[in-house]
């Protein structure tokens, strides 16, 4: 997961908002908020623009006159991403070399058996795509 940019939201009192579209760096400074509780939710995004993480303040961030309020997000992968992307794979050998072949792998727990591709004349291969929800 790779982030590119951020959009940052944030909720305060008396209805203020502030909104951030589009932020590379790590770290924001926000100015000018009106005292008050404030949370802030961020969405992280890939160089694709699609939406792959975000997180939220755990608790209001309390901004006074005196100090700097510091908020710290994490990050949290999205779960539910669909057509993400796909692993295609192939093996291939020589038809000589193995008679029967049965071949199987495992990606993130889920087991993958793949059917054989119509050998020729010099070998056999099995390939199949996975989707990433898988």
């Amino acid at each position: 997961m790779v982030i590119e940019t951020y959009n940052i939201h944030g909720d305060g009192p008396y209805g203020k908002t502030f909104d951030i579209t589009g932020w590379t760096e790590t770290t924001v400074m926000q100015q000018f908020l009106c005292v008050g509780p404030w949370t802030i939710l961020v969405d992280a995004y890939n160089s694709e623009g699609a939406r792959i993480g975000s997180g939220v303040t755990a608790d209001p961030v309390l901004v006074t006159t005196q100090d700097a309020a510091v908020a710290e997000v994490t990050i949290t992968p999205l779960t539910d991403i669909t057509d993400f992307g796909s692993l295609e794979l192939g093996i291939s050998w020589p038809a000589s070399v193995v008679l029967q072949p049965d071949v199987t792998a495992t990606l993130g727990g889920s087991i993958i058996t793949f059917d054989p591709i119509a050998p020729d004349s010099d070998s056999t291969s099995y390939s199949d795509t996975v989707p990433a929800t898988s």
